[in-house]
């Protein structure tokens, strides 16, 4: 009699399709969660780009502003206009004329739109403000104003700039 041979399975090499399965799922986890930290990286990144942008504007229109005497010069001394309803950048020759401005989209002097801002807006307040108290309204001109220059984009405030400005302090003239 011939001996018999057991014959066992020869070893399988490779991948089941379990585990195939279960690498991709596991594979297919880790690209989702990295995809969510880039995503909040880049929303961060544009949001720190924005503030940037928003801060430049601010800071370009509050130069222009403090550049302006405090009274009006083609008016006697002490004599204050009425505050404008509406604002021609080309045509304010003093502080309280930029109590209104809104400037949607953002414009240059000449009211030429500055491009790349077409989802952006500025607007100005000019108070008149007690010297001991730079954050107190004053319903009497009293030679200080505080101007507050507040930048926007699709309508989340991005930047905010307060200066203050009086009779016996004054920046060179604005030149664009």
């Amino acid at each position: 009699m011939i001996p018999r041979r057991e014959h066992r399975p020869a070893r399988r090499r490779g991948f089941s399709l379990v585990e195939a399965a279960i690498s991709v799922v596991l594979v297919g986890g880790v690209v989702v969660a990295s995809l969510g930290g880039i995503s909040a990286a880049l929303r961060s990144a544009r949001a720190a780009s924005d503030r940037a942008r928003a801060s430049q504007l601010a800071g370009d229109l509050m130069t222009e502003i403090l550049s302006c005497p405090v009274d009006d010069p083609l008016l006697p001394s002490g004599v204050t206009d009425a505050p404008p309803t509406t604002v021609d950048r080309r045509s304010c020759n003093d502080i309280d004329d930029y109590a209104a401005l809104a400037d949607t989209p953002p414009k240059d002097r000449d009211g030429t739109p500055i491009s790349g801002y077409t989802s952006w807006s500025r607007r100005v307040t000019v108070q008149w403000v007690l010297a001991a108290t730079p954050e107190t309204p004053s319903n009497a001109d009293t030679g200080l104003r505080r101007i507050t220059v507040t930048v926007w984009r699709n309508g989340t405030e991005l930047a905010r700039l307060v200066g203050l400005r009086s009779r016996s302090w004054q920046l060179p003239p604005y030149t664009p």
